[in-house]
């Protein structure tokens, strides 16, 4: 639990530990957290979690548009993600 007189970044870690879905906590590792090489793994794991039937990406991978169905903001979020 962090401690009101932690770090900002302590805090930040905290809070995505807590609230963050699965992807963000991967990314949060990926970028902040020791061994990259196993995280960017992880990143790609949790990415896929958001891979629909076409080859497309959606079920609210873009938190703001919701459902299944493949979307093209949908795609664009997960090359951003890949990419970075």
């Amino acid at each position: 639990m962090a401690r009101s007189g932690a770090s900002p970044a302590d805090r930040a870690e905290h809070f995505v530990w807590l609230t963050a879905r699965v992807l963000e906590q991967r990314r949060f590792a990926y970028h902040f957290l020791d061994d990259s090489a196993r995280n960017a793994d992880a990143v790609e794991t949790a990415l896929t979690a958001y891979l629909g039937e076409d080859g497309g990406y959606g079920y609210a991978l873009e938190p703001d548009v919701r459902g299944p169905v493949s979307q093209p903001l949908h795609v664009a979020h997960a090359l951003r993600v890949l990419d970075g």
